[in-house]
């Protein structure tokens, strides 16, 4: 982690283990947080709507959810299309799917 930190840093700066492990649970919390309401909106169409259109509606309401702007754009922007990070949003969808067939 912090070999590969350092490799992709435009800083030199140095952080520990403990540091980069906070960082890390602070981004993964709130970029997922950030990509569930990104694919709430995205699951209803709307006309005349484009990618980035449907990524503003999900700031403004991670806002209103949060009480905060989203703070991690950039790097949801690298990890939503990651096979890691795709995978487990597609595994929540097909819980979800299970649980309202099964209800």
């Amino acid at each position: 982690i912090k070999s590969n930190f350092m490799k992709l840093s435009k800083t030199n700066e140095e952080r520990s283990i403990s540091s980069l492990q906070s960082r890390w649970a602070d981004l993964n919390k709130k970029a997922t947080k950030f990509n569930g309401t990104y694919l709430q909106i995205k699951r209803v169409p709307r006309s005349g709507y484009n990618e980035e259109k449907y990524v503003e509606e999900a700031l403004k309401l991670y806002k209103d959810e949060m009480s905060e702007d989203f703070p991690f754009l950039s790097n949801w922007n690298y990890l939503k299309d990651k096979p890691k990070w795709t995978v487990n949003m597609m595994k929540k969808k097909e819980v979800t799917k299970k649980a309202i067939v099964e209800k």
